[in-house]
Formats: C-alpha cells, structure tokens, sequence
C-alpha cells in the first residue's frame, strides 16, 4: 500500500500509484461485507459490461510545506457513449459542490458523455481535457456530430493537497481516460481520491456491486469518491465504530470540519427509465447515511445512476425503443443500491493508506485487520 513515511518522493515528478516500490498494488480484499445479496465477480463498478475505470495520481512535495501536492483524477468510460448515450438520473442530496453535465441529464434523461472525477478547482481543466480526448477519438467531433458537455463532478482535497492551483491539466484528464479499463481496479488513495478524507481517514475512492436476477441476472456498479464526515459518526454495517474509535486518535489528524463531499456513480445493465434511475439514485442517499453521513451544509453529496441496458440507437422513423423495470424488481434494486453505495464508502476507507499531505496534515489509513479482529 501507499506510505509516504521513509520514501523521498521528487519534487515536480508525477508518480503512477500504481507502480508505487516498483510493483503493481494489489486490488483491496473485501473487508466489510455489507447487506445478503451477492457480489458480481470483483466488486466493483466495472463488473457492469461496458464500463471502465481509469486513475492518474499527482503526488509532488514541494520546498514550502503548504504547498505540497496530493490530488489526481478518475475516468468513468462507458463504450461509445457520445454516439449511443445511455439512461440516466441525477440526484443531489446536498447540492454544495460541482457536478456539470448534470443539467442535460435532468433535461433529457440521457447521458452522453465520459465522467471525471477530480478536485475542486481542477473541474474547469478536466471538462477541457474530456473535449480533446472526444476530438482525439474522432476528428468531426464538433462538425459532424454535435458538440458535447462533459460531466466532471468534484469534491474538495485541500486539507491534504495544495488545491489553490489546480494542479490536475487537461493532459492528465486525457491520460485518465487513456488509462481506463475493465476489470479490477486499484481504489483508495488514487486517482481523484488521493487527497481526500472520509471520516477521518485516508481513502477517497472506493466501489462495490450487487447481482440482482429478474428473469436472468443484472448487475448493479457503484464507485464513490468520498470525501466527508467526522470519524465519531462512522458506521459500519449499522454497528457505530466511530464512537470506539474517536478517542484512539488525537484531534490533530481530524480534519475539523465535515466538509468536503461525496460523488456516487452507479451503473447497471438492467433496462431502465431515467425517472427510474433517478428514483435508484435517491437510494444512494440512503446508503450514505448508513455509514454516517448526514450531508453537511457544505458537503456537497450527488448521485448519478445509469442503465447500459437502455442506449439511443435510432431505428427505422428517427426513433428508438426502451424499455423499463416492474416495480418488484425496482425494490430489488433499491436494497442493491443502498448496500452497494455503504460498502463502496466503506472500501474507500478500508483501501486507504496513510498520507502526510500540506501543512504537516496527516490522514491515517483505517485500522480493517485491528478492526475486524475487534469485532
């Protein structure tokens, strides 16, 4: 795992987290189950067909201690969706914080651009560096076909990371997208969530899924970039940790303040409307105050849900056939979403390492094997 502790890290460099010591970190083994339904294959938001993940990680010590650098961004890539834009519903439970984009989603009910997730003030850099990646892709990007609004969303880093400047360029926003992939991937202090803190511990990104059958098995992906709460709120699978252990860690290293943030993409492969998918997203909500949230006034907590099982493909007349869920099966996916969205926060925590960030602040990695043997 990541540990700044002992290892000189050169000032201006920017290192792939992944290849931190000289080798590959490993994918974070499951800590928290959370809820009875099953998992998909790696627990996380790219068991959903289609989606992809990808991380670029800024970490720089610089001469001035407050001006050291711990940020990055995440990529959410769903195949062809500026050609073929898929369902999706937009839920804000505490609308402090960024997330562009989301107007048209709300408008349409469609989603038809990349996602990426960076900080605060990264946001303008990142939504520059998401159009020169669709003009890469395609050169009549913005002649033949329209033009696009990309869907950046941000939450705040800086009590570790020097957020005044920005940091994160358009380049990194493309190499995010560039890097992105399915299968596993890495979570915790990386990419967007290298500087952020969730309950007083260090780990911004965090993911888990949910197999839920109607008829055949659907798959339903949640990724959080969290970044909130104080350490004596945690809870863990409705057992109230935070309160155990508060008193463990001295004031210094809490962060004071609950603001910061949560971003939630949840995605699935069912069919469903987008008034459905913005009814699966207020569930996000409710899965977030199950591990202790309580959307702080400048907490900024958005959840965004999509449907790869509905995509607008145009047939014969200009038009397009979707489809939607019984409501039985939309109350599976409900308690999917809630227990999904509590363990994908709790895996940003879990995954964490420690981290010294500007200031001297430091953020400790969450004790999960001291924990776990506790309980």
């Amino acid at each position: 795992m990541l540990s700044l502790s002992g290892r000189r890290i050169e000032c201006n460099i920017c290192i792939d987290i992944k290849h931190c010591h000289g080798e590959v970190m490993k994918i974070p083994k499951r800590q928290f189950p959370i809820g009875c339904i099953k998992t998909a294959k790696h627990n996380c938001l790219t068991d959903v067909p289609g989606i992809k993940v990808g991380h670029v990680t800024i970490i720089r010590d610089m001469k001035k201690p407050e001006a050291a650098v711990r940020t990055g961004v995440t990529a959410v890539l769903i195949g062809e969706v500026h050609e073929y834009p898929v369902a999706a519903g937009f839920f804000t439970l505490n609308g402090f914080g960024e997330f562009t984009g989301t107007r048209i989603i709300e408008e349409t009910g469609w989603l038809d651009s990349p996602i990426l997730l960076t900080n605060t003030h990264s946001v303008g850099n990142a939504y520059t560096g998401c159009i020169h990646w669709l003009m890469k892709q395609d050169p009549d990007f913005g002649y033949d076909f329209d033009t696009c609004v990309p869907v950046v969303a941000e939450t705040d880093d800086s009590w570790l990371n020097d957020a005044r400047h920005g940091i994160i360029s358009p380049a990194d926003a493309v190499q995010a997208l560039d890097s992105a992939k399915s299968g596993p991937f890495v979570q915790g202090t990386v990419g967007a969530g290298t500087g952020m803190t969730t309950f007083d511990f260090a780990g911004g990104i965090g993911s888990s899924s949910r197999v839920v059958r109607a008829g055949k098995n659907y798959t339903l992906g949640v990724m959080a970039l969290s970044n909130f709460g104080h350490m004596r709120d945690l809870i863990i699978d409705g057992r109230k940790a935070g309160i155990e252990l508060d008193p463990l860690y001295p004031d210094s290293i809490k962060r004071g303040s609950s603001s910061g943030s949560c971003v939630v993409i949840a995605a699935t492969d069912a069919p469903l409307l987008p008034q459905q998918l913005y009814q699966l997203a207020k569930r996000g909500g409710m899965g977030l105050a199950g591990t202790g949230s309580t959307a702080a006034t400048t907490s900024g907590e958005f959840i965004l849900a999509l449907s790869l099982g509905n995509r607008a493909r145009e047939e014969a007349g200009s038009t397009f056939t979707i489809r939607g869920a019984e409501n039985s099966f939309m109350d599976c996916l409900y308690g999917a979403m809630i227990d999904a969205t509590q363990e994908a926060v709790l895996n940003a925590i879990s995954s964490g390492s420690s981290i010294k960030g500007r200031c001297g602040h430091q953020c400790p990695a969450f004790p999960a094997q001291d924990y776990s043997s506790r309980v």
